[in-house]
C-alpha cells in the first residue's frame, strides 16, 4: 500500500505560508493537493510561496516537490476572503515518492463525514448558496 499519514494540524497556526491555496468563492469540503507528480506542471510563485488554484473537484497537482508542514498554508476565496481552514495533514507514498496535502475548508458543522482511522477523504467541493 506504501502510504504513510503524518501529524495534524487542529488549531491556527499562524506562521508565514509556504502555499497560498485558491478556492471557488463560498466552497467547502476536502481538498487534496498531490505533490511530485511528474507529469504535472510546477507551481506558480509568489516571492518564495507556492501559488495552488483548487477546482471545484477539490483536486490538484503538481511537480514540485512538498515542502513545509500543515500551518503554513494560508487558504483564499477568488474574491480574497480567508476561507476556515479545519484540519489538514500530508501523506507519503513510499513506493511512487508522491505526496499529498489533504485540507478540510469550511465549519465543522458542514463537515458531515469524519474520518474513521486511517481512511483517506474524498476530495470534493460545495458551493454555499
Amino acid at each position: 500500500m506504501g502510504v504513510v499519514a503524518a501529524a495534524v494540524c487542529w488549531a491556527d497556526c499562524t506562521r508565514s505560508p509556504y502555499y497560498i491555496l485558491t478556492l471557488p468563492d463560498n466552497s467547502y469540503g476536502w481538498v487534496r493537493v498531490r505533490f511530485g507528480v511528474r507529469d504535472a506542471p510546477p507551481l506558480a510563485r509568489r516571492g518564495r510561496r507556492g501559488l495552488i488554484v483548487i477546482p471545484l473537484s477539490g483536486e490538484a497537482a503538481t511537480s514540485d516537490k512538498f515542502v513545509g508542514g500543515e500551518g503554513f498554508n494560508e487558504f483564499r476565496y477568488q474574491n480574497g476572503a480567508e476561507a476556515e481552514m479545519r484540519n489538514q495533514f500530508t501523506t507519503a507514498n513510499t513506493v511512487t515518492g508522491e505526496q499529498a496535502l489533504y485540507v478540510y475548508i469550511g465549519t465543522s458543522a458542514e463537515r458531515a463525514d469524519p474520518l474513521h482511522g486511517m481512511e483517506l477523504p474524498t476530495p470534493g467541493l460545495r458551493v454555499r448558496r
